[in-house]
């Protein structure tokens, strides 16, 4: 795939006063080389002409030009250009329309990549979104909203934590417990929550380290209940390992534990 990158970058710098031509050669490079990012420049200069060319793509039976009709639109497409117009909601929806049952699960993981980025500044437009979605059935459906939700779900937005059939700030914790409150830098933060679940429905489960101007959460776990008081425990092993991207100083910091979107459990310890 990356040794065609030259063609489809020279596309995207050199081509973007030719629309049509620009497009048709991205149409037949995409499968050999990814072209989200080539796409980019002809978007912003030719917004809707070039659009209108990506809703014919979303019915190739190419997945990977299908793909690209998805990709290529992102709101906020990782490493690729800033094309604003695209950040408001609207534009690209009738492409998702078209591909959110798709039977490639290359093209509808990138649906769902592309409602979890407009639920970044769109929180209630991409819930409208996937509801709609749910209501109009399909194949594989479910599998696409879980994925295109997980931001939200993540953040605790009731509206999505009720599309996943969760009820919001469900769920008693019954013990939490670390086996150590002093967690040397490199080593882990071994810990197991004992809970119950207050209604029926899924328990969406996540947890939080917070220190002095940081707050980050991290999946736990996710358990369907079938009845209130229905007991669940899970151990959770947190690596404080150093890595490149991520400073971690020592001090104290608190362990939060996170039910369907409400904090319901804290405890403090100390990495050193």
């Amino acid at each position: 795939m990356w040794s065609g990158w030259p063609a489809t970058e020279h596309v995207g710098t050199h081509g973007v006063e030719h629309l049509d031509e620009s497009m048709a050669t991205l149409a037949v490079l995409t499968p050999h080389s990814t072209g989200e990012f080539a796409v980019r420049p002809l978007l912003e200069r030719h917004r809707m002409d070039a659009l209108e060319i990506m809703y014919r793509w979303a019915d190739s039976p190419d997945e990977h030009l299908r793909r690209l009709a998805s990709e290529g639109t992102r709101p906020r497409l990782p490493w690729g250009s800033r094309v604003r117009w695209l950040m408001e909601p609207g534009p690209a929806i009738p492409i998702l329309d078209a591909l959110r049952d798709d039977p490639s699960e290359y093209v509808r993981r990138s649906v769902a990549n592309h409602v979890n980025d407009i639920a970044k500044d769109h929180p209630e437009t991409a819930i409208d979104l996937l509801g709609r979605w749910r209501d109009q059935g399909g194949s594989h459906v479910e599998r696409v909203l879980r994925h295109a939700a997980r931001g939200l779900i993540k953040a605790g937005h009731p509206r999505a934590l009720t599309l996943m059939g969760a009820v919001p700030g469900s769920g008693t914790i019954n013990d939490l417990t670390l086996d150590t409150d002093q967690v040397p830098i490199g080593d882990h933060l071994r810990f197991t929550v004992t809970l119950t679940a207050d209604h029926p429905g899924p328990l969406v489960l996540k947890y939080a380290i917070r220190r002095d101007n940081s707050h980050r959460v991290f999946h736990l776990a996710q358990r369907p209940t079938a009845e209130p008081g229905q007991p669940i425990t899970v151990t959770k092993s947190h690596s404080f390992r150093p890595v490149t991207t991520r400073n971690e100083p020592p001090g104290p910091r608190t362990l939060e534990i996170i039910i369907n979107g409400t904090t319901r459990a804290s405890a403090p310890f100390l990495l050193k």
